[in-house]
């Protein structure tokens, strides 16, 4: 997986799941590529299912809170993330 496709799926995983065990980010992760690799209207890459409107609210959706922050005060949060996204 490239570095870009790396930090954008760090970040999804990091907004759609926070606070929950790794088991379960992975398996948000493991959405990405199930949907990937079944190119439908979701799109063909993980970068493009990360980014279709409304597959990931906190990624696309027009007034989520999230969508215009980075995650800086989670920093030991998106690190774990990172590794979540490598492993998926």
């Amino acid at each position: 997986m490239d570095p870009y496709t790396l930090i954008l799926m760090a970040v999804m995983i990091c907004r759609e799941a926070p606070f929950e065990p790794r088991q379960t980010q992975l398996a948000v992760a493991q959405t990405v590529m199930n949907r990937a690799d079944h190119p439908g209207w979701w799109g063909r890459t993980p970068e493009d299912v990360i980014i279709a409107p409304y597959q990931y609210s906190t990624m696309t959706a027009p007034g989520d809170k999230q969508l215009t922050s980075w995650p800086t005060s989670r920093g030991a949060l998106l690190s774990g993330c990172l590794g979540v996204a490598k492993d998926a």
